[in-house]
C-alpha cells in the first residue's frame, strides 16, 4: 500500500524541530557541501505582480547518511508578512514517493540561523560581549537566538530602517536572552564596537562599509542572497576572512556579487573551516565574515527531523515508509 504523504503545518514544524539537535545535522550538511558543492544548484525568477516579488525554485537537498531528498518553492515578497511563502516537498531517496509536503517558513527561518550561528562559532572570537543587528525582521530575531546557542553576550544594539521594528524587536526579546538590548540611531552606532555583527535586510546597496568595523568583529550577512541585493562593500570583504556557504553562489547572486567582486575573494566555505580543511579566525584582530546565500542541502536535515519525529508520534494514525 502506498505510503499517504503528511502535511506540516508552520505550527506542526515549531513543534516538532529542537535547534539545538538541529546544529550538528546542519555541521554534517555544511561539510558535506564542501565536499560535493554541485548540490548547491538554484534558480529563481522575478514574477510581475502589483506588488513586485521572485520565486526562487530550489534543486534537490541532498546530505550523505539521509535516505530522503527536499525540494522548495519559495515566494518572497518584500514588505509582506510573512515575506516569504513556500512549500518544502520531501520524498523518498530510493523510490521518489512523496513522503510530506511542509509550510518553507519555520524551515527556512530556522536553518539559516543556525547555519549563521554556526559560522559564529567557527569564526568569532571565543568571548564576545556585545551584538549588533541591523535589520529586525524575521532573520535578525532568528540570528540572534541563534547565536545564543552558541555565545554568551552582555548587549544587543539593534538598527532597522524602519525605527517602529527596531523597537518592536527590542520589546520582545526583552529578558529573553540574558542580555540587555537598545535600539541604535543608525547602522553605524549600532555596529560601533560590537563583536558580532548580524546583517539581515533587503538592501540593494551596502549598509556595512569598511570604516564601520573595528578589528576582531565577526559579522553574519545573510540578506544578500539573489542577485541585485548587497549589504557590505567591497573594501570590507577585501579586508576580511570572507567565508561563504558556496563559493559560487556568493560570486554569482551572494555577498561577493552585491559588492561587485568574483570568487577569488572568498577565503573558503563554512564547510571547510567547520572540517578542518581551511583555517577560521586565525588572531583576535582580524575581521570575519560570513556571507549566507542558502543551500538545498540546509533543508533537508530539518525536514527529515520533523517528519522522523513526527513519524514517533503519529505511528496510531498514519502508515510511515520504512527507512
Amino acid at each position: 500500500m502506498a505510503t499517504p504523504a503528511v502535511l506540516f503545518s508552520a505550527s506542526d514544524l515549531e513543534r516538532l524541530l529542537e535547534p539545538r539537535a538541529l546544529l550538528g545535522e546542519l555541521r554534517n550538511a555544511m561539510i558535506a557541501h564542501d565536499a560535493d558543492p554541485t548540490r548547491g544548484l538554484r534558480a529563481h525568477s522575478h514574477i510581475p505582480a502589483a506588488t513586485p516579488h521572485s520565486v526562487s525554485i530550489v534543486f534537490p537537498g541532498l546530505v550523505p547518511g539521509i535516505p530522503a531528498y527536499t525540494v522548495k518553492l519559495n515566494a518572497k515578497r518584500p514588505g509582506a508578512t510573512p515575506y516569504v511563502r513556500g512549500l518544502i516537498a520531501l520524498l523518498d531517496l530510493e523510490t521518489g514517493a512523496l513522503l510530506s509536503v511542509m509550510d518553507s517558513v519555520v524551515i527556512t527561518r530556522l536553518r539559516t540561523a543556525l547555519v549563521g550561528a554556526l559560522s559564529a562559532e567557527a569564526l568569532s572570537r571565543p568571548r564576545i560581549r556585545s551584538v549588533a543587528v541591523v535589520g529586525a525582521g524575521v532573520q535578525g530575531r532568528a540570528q540572534l537566538r541563534a547565536l545564543k546557542l552558541v555565545r554568551n553576550f552582555e548587549s544587543v544594539r539593534v538598527f532597522d530602517s524602519v525605527s517602529a521594528n527596531a523597537d518592536a524587536m527590542a520589546v520582545e526579546l526583552d529578558g529573553e536572552l540574558g542580555a540587555s538590548l537598545s535600539v541604535a540611531s543608525s547602522a553605524r552606532a549600532a555596529v560601533d564596537g560590537a563583536d558580532v555583527v548580524i546583517v539581515a535586510t533587503w538592501a540593494r546597496s551596502p549598509v556595512i562599509r569598511d570604516d564601520m568595523i573595528a578589528p576582531g568583529t565577526h559579522i553574519t550577512a545573510v540578506g544578500a542572497d539573489e542577485p541585485g541585493k548587497a549589504e557590505l562593500d567591497a573594501a570590507l570583504i577585501r579586508r576580511a576572512r570572507f567565508v561563504c556557504d558556496d563559493i559560487g553562489l556568493a560570486a554569482s547572486m551572494g555577498a561577493l556579487a552585491g559588492a561587485g567582486l568574483g570568487a577569488d575573494a572568498a577565503h573558503a566555505t563554512l564547510g571547510a573551516v567547520l572540517a578542518g580543511r581551511a583555517a577560521g579566525r586565525t588572531d583576535d584582530e582580524q575581521v570575519t565574515v560570513f556571507g549566507s546565500v542558502g543551500l538545498p542541502c540546509q533543508d533537508l536535515p530539518a525536514a527529515w527531523m520533523a517528519w522522523r519525529r513526527a513519524r514517533t508520534e503519529r505511528s496510531a494514525t498514519f502508515s510511515f515508509h520504512a527507512t
